[in-house]
């Protein structure tokens, strides 16, 4: 196999996992410990509190959507 051919697979496998580890649920406790990371400086958790922030905006907006659905049946 030539290492054109295995620097795609590797891309595309990595392209996987990160796909796969931005599924996960996140929790509000997940989130306190980004804020806390990134009040002390850290920027990697200041990027993640922004992005893991808008992920659980998103979950909480989702499941809002579901109980109203349901209430209206």
């Amino acid at each position: 196999m030539s290492i054109a051919v295995r620097s795609v697979l590797v891309t595309v496998l990595l392209a996987i996992m990160f796909m796969l580890a931005g599924c996960a649920e996140i929790t509000r406790e997940d989130v306190q410990g980004y804020k806390i990371n990134a009040e002390n400086g850290e920027p990697t958790a200041r990027y993640n509190l922004g992005v893991r922030t808008n992920q659980l905006q998103k979950q909480i907006e989702a499941k809002q959507a579901e109980v109203v659905k349901k209430a209206g049946k």
